[in-house]
């Protein structure tokens, strides 16, 4: 016996069919394993103004060469970013607590490490592209991850280098999206907490993705 013949008196023969193509047709959960094209996160900055209760702009300093900004549906945003100077790394991190406070810390980060960071923010930034089932932007309930960096960066005055951003919404566990956000709640623990598990964890999640990407 057939599915279509199993359904029986609870449908029409011909409905039967016309619902088992349908079924057959429907796209599957779409993959949300990438990046999707925004607007300039300079552009984003706009939304959290100096001296505001979202005050982020110091993940935006011309030294911070990679970041993170985390936007909960319906809880405070956070962000962490990567600062270079020269030789010297460092991890810079931002909260919103309330309505009108944000709490704000730095901490040194290792150079290694720091180097295979921002090699990491590449590798996701770099596969950023649109998609035809919209997968990774926005939905109504769940935590929209905004990725950018400054690719070739020159910290000389006036020295211009390639601005990579894109952003995704509640990435698959183990994709590329989601290791890097998770590498950057790690860095933001490791900056609040100075708990060396907290740059392990980063280093391993760095290990787990960077093995991704040579798969690629």
């Amino acid at each position: 016996m057939t599915l279509v013949d199993s359904l029986g008196p609870m449908l029409d023969r011909r409905f039967a069919v016309a619902a088992l193509l349908l079924c057959a047709a429907a796209p599957a959960h779409a993959q949300r394993d990438h990046l999707v094209p925004e607007g300039s996160p300079f552009e984003y900055a706009k939304n959290w103004p100096v001296g505001g209760p979202g005050d982020l702009t110091a993940l935006y300093d011309r030294d911070v060469v990679a970041r993170l900004i985390v936007e909960p549906s319906f809880r405070h945003v956070f962000g962490v970013g990567i600062r270079q100077g020269g030789d010297a790394y460092g991890i810079v991190a931002v909260e919103q607590r309330d309505a009108t406070h944000v709490d704000k810390c730095e901490r040194t980060l290792d150079k290694g490490l720091a180097v295979r960071a921002i090699a990491a923010w590449r590798i996701v930034l770099l596969a950023t592209r649109f998609t035809e089932d919209e997968a990774g932007t926005p939905g109504l309930d769940g935590t929209t991850l905004h990725f950018s960096m400054m690719d070739k960066f020159d910290p000389r005055p006036g020295a211009n280098g390639v601005v990579l951003y894109g952003q995704t919404w509640e990435p698959d566990e183990g994709s590329p999206p989601r290791l890097l956000y998770k590498v950057g709640v790690d860095l933001r623990d490791y900056c609040t907490t100075g708990d060396g598990a907290d740059l392990k964890d980063a280093s391993a999640n760095l290990d787990r993705l960077l093995a991704h990407g040579k798969h690629e």
